[in-house]
């Protein structure tokens, strides 16, 4: 087949409040759209990198698509061939995740249109049909931008939370108190780092006040450091979830030992694509580890629109979604019915338009996009 062009977008939309943590502050969206095909018919993809996570930035995920974009497009034009050539250039893939999500979702998209079925149905068919239930997801700003977060989150019924610490661990406990109160009893905690400290002792210090109102912390050291969070894990009693530490199916192992002790954040952009995320469930499930279906702060309707399908397909169910936010964070979307969360945190993919469109079956509207170069 000969190389397709491929167009190349962003959508910076602004946030309707800054979102801060340990690693990173935002107030809009940083991503590369990926098009194939003529506008009334393309086929959509999205990438959300992140250089704390995975070393890319949007220049490195442009210079991929436009150097092995449109060779790639014009290729892999069945499942198996798209298979196929993920396995011959894992390493690749393992360098550039968000980048070649951006096509593989693109691909796919044009796969379940040309066979008529949905994403899941292309997967081989959904294990689930939900309802999934997402969390809700405070930054680590100030009391003030905190304080009515929590309270909009409390009013739409969502009680599984996850808090971004901060480097003032007297602060991290006064919100997790004053989550007890605005949430009561049902509320389900947990904290996420963004690998805040470097030392063992230093962070179990920093965190043994907080961890009794915890069920589990992410990332709380330097990515990678499993003997550290084993550490933390055997003197809090806390579970430790991966997130910059799992991007890449070699990083599970030694995980088996002890899997009770981990949860995995599986991000959709930062995996390489659904595949690759169905790849780690896959395997997460063989060795007994729970995970979450992550999202990156500021992704539109495609990425949320592929991490329902990880979750419908995967062999076994998360524990937590998260993301779905739609424009209760973004002012504006890619899609005139963006993919949102309801009252309870629950989405309900049958009550959809889009699931009765083959492919990921979002209407994109370009008008929306500012064009990069290629």
């Amino acid at each position: 087949m000969t190389a397709q062009s491929v167009r190349l977008s962003t959508f910076p939309v602004a946030f309707r409040w800054r979102f801060s943590h340990a690693s990173a502050s935002r107030d809009r969206a940083e991503n590369v759209i990926l098009a194939l095909g003529a506008p009334q018919e393309a086929s959509y993809g999205e990438a959300c990198p992140r250089d704390y996570v995975t070393g890319e930035t949007p220049g490195s995920v442009v210079a991929f698509l436009e150097e092995r974009g449109g060779e790639l497009a014009g290729s892999l034009s069945s499942l198996e061939a798209l298979r196929t050539w993920m396995i011959a250039n894992r390493a690749l893939i393992d360098a550039n995740p968000a980048a070649f999500c951006a096509l593989e979702l693109a691909l796919l998209d044009r796969l379940g249109r040309a066979q008529g079925k949905s994403l899941e149905v292309l997967l081989g068919g959904p294990r689930r049909d939900g309802p999934f239930r997402y969390s809700a997801v405070l930054g680590a700003g100030g009391y003030a931008g905190f304080f009515a977060q929590a309270l909009a989150f409390r009013a739409a019924g969502l009680f599984d939370v996850k808090m971004k610490l901060s480097r003032d661990p007297a602060r991290n406990l006064a919100k997790a108190k004053w989550l007890k109160r605005i949430f009561g009893g049902r509320l389900r905690l947990r904290a996420d780092a963004n690998n805040l400290w470097q030392d063992p002792a230093e962070c179990i210090a920093q965190l043994a006040p907080l961890a009794p109102h915890i069920w589990a912390v992410e990332e709380p050291l330097a990515a990678g450091d499993l003997p550290g969070c084993r550490a933390l894990r055997k003197a809090l009693g806390i579970k430790i979830i991966l997130d910059e530490s799992l991007c890449r199916l070699e990083q599970l192992k030694g995980l088996s030992e002890d899997p009770e002790a981990w949860v995995l954040n599986l991000r959709v952009s930062k995996m390489g694509g659904i595949l690759r995320a169905l790849e780690i469930a896959e395997a997460a499930a063989a060795q007994g580890l729970a995970f979450i279906i992550g999202a990156h702060v500021g992704e539109t309707s495609l990425l949320t629109r592929a991490a329902l399908a990880v979750a419908a397909c995967a062999p076994e169910a998360p524990l937590a979604m998260e993301g779905a936010f739609g424009t209760r964070l973004l002012k504006d979307d890619l899609v005139p019915q963006p993919i949102m969360f309801r009252r309870g945190g629950l989405l309900v993919p049958g009550l959809q338009p889009w699931t009765q469109v083959p492919g990921n079956g979002l209407p994109v509207e370009e008008r929306r996009l500012r064009p990069l170069a290629g």
